[in-house]
């Protein structure tokens, strides 16, 4: 028989163990609420899953069906998403290390939310070294920032930026490609706000972007 003493360290510490992960349920969830559905999703089809596309909102409503020849991708978007969030997403993820493709569309928020260029800049060089770690088979491919109409104060450091982003294809693995949103301003190829896509805008957005895993 289990004497009193034991039982009691013993419930204590499946208690502590309890709440320290009600509480890191919490802050994974307060930094994005989309984390605790991904990483369910992550759990349950790890399997299945052979691409991912990582990124803000626009990443959201990423057509999957464009991606006939890429079935096992998934979309990993964050509703006001930074770079920094997918950081933190990339800190508990359970996707497979054997990813074939990995896109990133990212940096439009961390400009409007007042980081610099440079800032952002070096935000990508930690991200692509991580994804470069953690996903060595993987086709990393980073999308220019389109030039949302909605956001046209910021037009100048965007373009910066994509000027800024093709010296990230120095490093070994990594693609940047571009489209005619991040050259020029079209508005009839976004929703009413002015910043997300229609579908006719995510053809466009993707029309460079290879399609297979």
């Amino acid at each position: 028989m289990s004497s009193p003493i034991w039982s009691s360290s013993r419930k204590i510490f499946i208690v502590v163990i309890i709440s320290s992960m009600v509480v890191a349920g919490l802050v994974f969830a307060y930094k994005a609420p989309e984390n605790t559905s991904y990483f369910i999703k992550d759990l349950i089809n790890r399997k299945n899953i052979s691409a991912v596309a990582l990124g803000s909102s626009s990443v959201i409503s990423l057509p999957l069906d464009t991606f006939e020849h890429c079935p096992g991708l998934v979309r990993r978007g964050f509703g006001g998403g930074t770079l920094d969030d997918l950081l933190f997403y990339l800190n508990f993820n359970l996707l497979p290390d054997s990813l074939k493709l990995i896109l990133v569309y990212a940096g439009e928020n961390d400009i409007v939310y007042g980081k610099t260029v440079d800032q952002t800049i070096s935000q990508f060089k930690i991200l692509s070294s991580r994804l470069a770690k953690n996903f060595p088979e993987a086709e990393l491919v980073i999308l220019k920032i389109k030039l949302s109409p909605g956001r046209s104060s910021y037009h100048s450091k965007m373009r910066d930026l994509n000027n800024s982003l093709k010296l990230l294809e120095n490093d070994a693995g990594v693609t940047v490609v571009g489209s005619e949103l991040s050259d020029y301003v079209l508005p009839e190829l976004y929703l009413a706000d002015g910043i997300h896509l229609v579908r006719q805008g995510y053809e466009v957005f993707l029309k460079e972007v290879t399609k297979e895993c």
